[in-house]
């Protein structure tokens, strides 16, 4: 979606690179309203009330697993069934990674981590060289099936789907490249 917009502006290119923002709109964990301008969450946020959202796609969550793991066979997996094998994880704190952790407390135990990451990019790539399972979205982990050899298992969780927002603080107040942003990405889900 993002490689279809225009990110030439002169306000734009002087401050983002496409890969920084891509991290960043990968990133659940927004918790400082001064961060961003925009900003995209999954159901495991509620935004503040004086941010304005919309609606922007679906994903759901899955495990990766190397492709020589016992799991990687699987077709679905259930996420307490997981439990039993080293995790690899986000920073604690990170929405999603917080979600990850309360389920994991819910079917009675605890995460068996053996590393917390920065991002998806590592997470997939650490996970790729055997390092253990991980819970992620299943647009990353089709990103980076082939360059990060793991396999991908649906997790058949109620809570594996999730819904992304756009948040803002105000759409008339962005400058005009972020509106022509939100715009873009609000016309991918139409």
């Amino acid at each position: 979606m993002l490689d279809t917009f225009d990110w030439y502006s002169p306000k734009y290119q002087s401050k983002h690179t496409y890969e920084q923002v891509f991290r960043w709109m990968e990133s659940c964990g927004l918790r400082d309203l001064n961060v961003a301008e925009i900003g995209i969450v999954g159901d495991e946020v509620n935004p503040a009330k004086e941010l304005q959202t919309f609606a922007f796609a679906e994903d759901r969550l899955v495990l990766i697993a190397p492709r020589d793991h016992v799991v990687s066979g699987q077709r679905t997996i259930a996420f307490r069934d997981t439990l039993i094998y080293d995790q690899v994880g986000l920073p604690a704190g990170n929405a999603l990674q917080d979600t990850v952790e309360d389920h994991a407390a819910r079917a009675g135990r605890r995460l068996k981590l053996r590393i917390r990451l920065p991002g998806f990019d590592a997470i997939c790539q650490v996970v790729g060289s055997g390092i253990g399972v991980a819970v992620v979205p299943a647009a990353t982990a089709r990103r980076y099936r082939r360059s990060s050899a793991i396999r991908i298992i649906p997790l058949v969780d109620t809570w594996a789907p999730r819904r992304l927002r756009i948040c803002i603080r105000s759409f008339a107040a962005l400058p005009p490249q972020g509106q022509r942003l939100v715009e873009h990405l609000r016309a991918q889900v139409a």
